[in-house]
């Protein structure tokens, strides 16, 4: 009996941890703190904790908790990202040139912008137009290397050049070996 307490106090405790851990910012050492543990080696044992297989599961499943909860799906992300990436600003006026109300705007332009959107003037009187856009330049980088449109030969030579790293130190530790004998 007291063996199964001591394996349910072990999962009360992980189940804390991760609990302290998602709602500190994923802060290992504090998170172990939280959950009863000593701040003496507070940071190694909570390295040790994380790495657990089942503490993993744990965060995976309340990380998609969270993302269910908040409508958050990789489908929306890479919708979000396209439309950044390839908004058009022709899209934000009229025929005649006029700047469209934000209103008016088509879904794909308006999820491009980000900030406010202001018209300057006084009185009423038209002034000048402020829009600011999402980054162009990197919802496309994010969304090349998420395709492998680039990059790919990149990480393909480093992978290459880290598997003959590994390589070349086992052959020189078979080396040493053979020397010591």
């Amino acid at each position: 009996m007291a063996k199964r307490n001591s394996v349910v106090a072990a999962q009360q405790r992980r189940e804390l941890f991760v609990r302290a851990y998602i709602a500190n910012g994923h802060n290992a050492a504090e998170a172990w703190i939280a959950a009863g543990g000593s701040a003496n080696g507070a940071k190694q044992n909570a390295y040790r904790v994380l790495k657990e297989p089942a503490v993993q599961e744990m965060l995976k499943g309340v990380l998609k908790k969270q993302l269910l909860q908040a409508d958050i799906t990789a489908e929306r992300t890479m919708l979000e990202l396209a439309r950044i990436a390839f908004a058009d600003v022709r899209k934000l006026t009229d025929s005649t040139g006029k700047v469209l109300a934000v209103h008016e705007l088509d879904e794909d332009t308006a999820a491009a912008l980000v900030g406010e959107v202001s018209l300057g003037g006084r009185g009423g009187k038209a002034g000048t137009v402020r829009i600011k856009s999402a980054d162009k330049t990197a919802a496309l980088g994010i969304l090349a290397r998420h395709f492998r449109i680039v990059g790919s030969e990149l990480d393909e030579t480093v992978g290459k050049a880290l598997a003959f790293a590994e390589r070349l130190g086992r052959a020189r530790e078979r080396v040493r070996n053979l020397r010591k004998t």
